[in-house]
């Protein structure tokens, strides 16, 4: 059994993957009400690595391709195939509530006494990056990790992403920037704005 739930902020999920990707996949699928629609593929990231596991995006968009479940549309965006809506509609049982606003999350960490932070959209827009809670541009941080010691990839990589994989191999913590609004779209979930519901799926 894995439990759909949505909270406004947490600390990094746990290494181990207690789910396959597929499930958590679905899971995501059932939690925002997704059956036919075309979904950028950070909005699924964004969800399972604040709730569930501190993946990568390169092992996650890995198991997105080989899903026997989903069917690319374009570069970035997914959606169910006919064996993904049959195996949500017979394992995961989809509420009839549909989410229009995904999180748009802000992912944290400490370098010593520095905060660093990532805020990844549900969406192409991509990312932006902070330095002390001030919003800097890629090379800044580049320049900041190199003095403590930190080398990331330069050549043919986004290097925002890459910020971001490193940040996930920290001991991160998330916050979803707009739960507020998520909460009134998703009614089902409204009993519990405080702290998100846990909802059981089967």
């Amino acid at each position: 059994m894995i439990t759909k739930y949505l909270k406004r902020n947490g600390t990094k999920p746990f290494d181990e993957l207690e789910h396959s990707y597929d499930e958590l996949f679905l899971c995501f699928a059932t939690m925002f009400g997704i059956t036919t629609e075309e979904v950028h593929r950070k909005a699924i990231y964004n969800y399972i690595q604040t709730h569930y596991s501190a993946i990568s995006e390169s092992s996650l968009q890995g198991s997105l391709e080989k899903s026997n479940y989903w069917n690319r549309v374009d570069a970035a965006y997914y959606c169910l195939n006919e064996a993904g809506l049959e195996k949500l509609y017979s394992e995961f049982v989809p509420d009839d509530e549909k989410a229009l606003i995904f999180p748009i999350v802000v992912f944290r960490c400490y370098l010593g006494n520095d905060l660093i932070g990532v805020k990844s959209y549900p969406s192409q827009k991509g990312y932006d990056l902070f330095l002390n809670s001030q919003e800097v541009d890629t090379e800044t941080i580049y320049d900041f990790l190199h003095e403590q010691g930190i080398e990331l990839p330069t050549n043919g990589v986004s290097k925002p992403r890459e910020v971001l994989s490193w940040l996930l191999k920290e001991n991160y913590t998330w916050e979803i920037m707009n739960y507020d609004e998520i909460i009134k779209d998703i009614v089902h979930l409204s009993d519990s704005p405080a702290t998100g519901a846990n909802v059981s799926v089967n």
